[in-house]
């Protein structure tokens, strides 16, 4: 059962003195005590723009600075899911309930000011905006009656994605938007597909087999910050790598011979593979260079980093890295202990911060 900061526990903590705090660089930000679950969403709107989110009850905040103001998000009623633009100031997507299944998908253009409807979702029982969305397009995830799909919404049409299942990934290539790489599971084999219009058609690229050993699907699609060739798939536990859009894989060498299962790999700006991975030793978190596995640490759950520190969250605490791994430094203060082993999710301002989510907390390395 996990320990959640209380309101008077958070106010407390942000009036002490800077002093009080052991490692000043780290600040716990004034989280809406009112929202449990925080999640991050990077927006285009500036280096430190993200969406905040809570599931239960549904609301979303914008902040511009990294956290440190949070302005409530004025949304439809009815609204059941929104996503932002990571690349475009300003735009965010929201599905609507609108009656018995059936969903408004709307956009705004002005930080959510105003909302405009750009294509209806009827038919089913839930209708979800997802990321790879852009300016001029959304993707959607449908679920009726347990079946899940997947449309575009361009040009005022909610388009169904025939050539792709309703469970797989979508990511979008950030130097080159018009491009999106998708992943797809059919029988004993799952798919790696690709969009040069900005998802409108896809087509296959390559085939990963035997995909019935992991349930017939992709558990990590990553795409290179500057390289919309390059890209990582975690899938059955090994992680696969492409230099050319995914016309060829290749086995990425180098995990421990113990039965790790790889669930997270992401292309570090360094040039090096960032794993998550589980084994006989339990939880890894580790940097992959080349065919070796370097600086470890067991137990971790999840991990950011920002070019120069590795934020990690373990078991019994938060810990911070600032020489790729070697050493660890365990984060203190207040209420720290108490969300160490609640991390939601981490997130990478483009300037360098870092910020961690958890149930009542929103926290930030970095001034």
């Amino acid at each position: 059962m996990r320990t959640v900061p209380t309101a008077l526990a958070l106010v407390a903590a942000l009036a002490a003195p800077a002093s009080a705090l052991a490692v000043p660089t780290t600040r716990l930000l004034d989280a809406p005590t009112a929202a449990p679950q925080l999640a991050l969403e990077p927006l285009g709107d500036g280096p430190g723009a993200f969406l905040v989110g809570s599931a239960t009850p549904f609301q979303r905040w914008t902040t511009t600075d990294a956290g440190t103001t949070l302005t409530p998000l004025v949304l439809p009623a009815g609204t059941e899911s929104v996503s932002g633009d990571p690349h475009v100031g300003g735009v965010l997507w929201a599905t609507v309930r609108t009656a018995e299944r059936t969903f408004s998908v709307q956009r705004s253009t002005d930080g959510g000011a105003t909302w405009l409807p750009q294509a209806t979702v009827d038919g089913v029982d839930y209708a979800g905006v997802i990321g790879g969305g852009s300016l001029d397009r959304a993707f959607v995830r449908t679920d009726d009656e347990g079946a899940p799909g997947l449309r575009r919404v361009a040009g005022g049409a909610a388009t169904p994605l025939a050539a792709l299942d309703g469970e797989g990934l979508i990511a979008a290539a950030p130097s080159a938007p018009t491009t999106v790489y998708a992943t797809s599971g059919e029988g004993r084999t799952a798919k790696l597909l690709r969009s040069t219009d900005g998802g409108a058609t896809f087509q296959e690229r390559a085939r990963v087999r035997p995909a019935s050993l992991c349930g017939g699907q992709v558990q990590g699609l990553d795409v290179d910050a500057s390289a919309p060739g390059r890209l990582l798939l975690v899938a059955c536990g090994r992680v696969l790598e492409s230099t050319d859009g995914g016309a060829t894989l290749r086995v990425v060498r180098g995990l421990p011979a113990d039965g790790t299962r790889t669930s997270r790999a992401r292309r570090a700006p360094d040039g090096g593979i960032d794993v998550l991975a589980s084994g006989a030793r339990g939880t890894v978190f580790g940097r992959l260079v080349g065919t070796t596995l370097g600086h470890r640490k067991d137990g971790i759950r999840s991990s950011a980093w920002n070019g120069t520190t590795l934020l990690a969250d373990g078991p019994d605490a938060l810990w911070r890295s600032t020489d790729d791994g070697r050493t660890w430094s365990a984060l203190s203060g207040p209420l720290l202990p108490l969300v160490a082993g609640s991390v939601d999710g981490f997130a990478t301002t483009r300037d360098g911060k870092l910020l961690g989510s958890g149930f009542g907390w929103l926290a930030r390395v970095g001034a």
